[in-house]
């Protein structure tokens, strides 16, 4: 009995084996040590006597899956989108498909410019490729933005200058409207008292309490 006759006739091949490589660990008597006899698969598929072993008693044969021996290429992605990191590359991938796959992009985002950077192996060097493209037109499907990617390609995807988040602060006490308000960049504790009424006649002007998240964390780290 050899090795095509233990994997062919029960199909014991699934879809995505590895077929250069299977190993077969014999164990010979009398002392029964573990011997490991690394073959080529798909020769002894083809019928290469010397691939397709005989096999012997307490024989076991292992196969691998492509995903244990092959490195699977991937891109990155980073910048303003929702899950940057790597990623699969899977046939035909493009700029699209890589932002969909990291969960779309964040409301920062520049549409106007991304960069794609490329890696392109040259001999015993590595040439870096540069390419600017203009990440809406891309979304949109246009092929000359929407690029094919390949492995390693990593996309950055900048965040519109100066854009913020939705920030809050916090009045109460001794003003006409206490609560919460959103400010702006540059806005000043004068002009969100201006907003919240201005002070009531019970206020008291010469003594007030300024908390901010940030100083508790300094002040927390001096106490220890």
């Amino acid at each position: 009995m050899r090795l095509t006759d233990l994997l062919l006739p029960y199909d014991n091949l699934l879809p995505e084996y590895y077929p250069e490589k299977a190993q077969v660990i014999r164990k010979s008597p009398p002392e029964y040590r573990q011997e490991l006899l690394t073959i080529n698969l798909q020769q002894a598929l083809d019928g290469n006597s010397a691939q397709n072993l005989l096999l012997q008693e307490y024989d076991e044969v292992r196969l691998f899956s492509r995903q244990e021996m092959e490195e699977l290429p991937q891109v990155t992605v980073s910048g303003a989108v929702l899950r940057p990191g790597q990623y699969p590359l899977f046939d035909n991938m493009s700029i699209v498909d890589l932002v969909t796959a990291a969960g779309n992009l964040k409301r920062s985002a520049y549409l106007d410019m991304a960069e794609l950077t490329r890696y392109v192996p040259s001999g015993i060097e590595t040439k870096v490729e540069r390419y600017e493209i203009n990440l809406s037109n891309a979304l949109n499907g246009h092929p000359q933005d929407n690029i094919k990617l390949q492995p390693n390609d990593h996309l950055i995807i900048r965040s519109i200058p100066d854009y913020q988040d939705r920030f809050m602060v916090n009045i109460s006490g001794a003003v006409l409207f206490p609560g919460h308000y959103a400010i702006g960049k540059g806005e000043t504790l004068s002009s969100v008292l201006e907003r919240a009424g201005g002070y009531t006649d019970k206020a008291y002007l010469r003594g007030a309490v300024f908390s901010r998240e940030s100083l508790k964390e300094v002040q927390k780290k001096t106490d220890r």
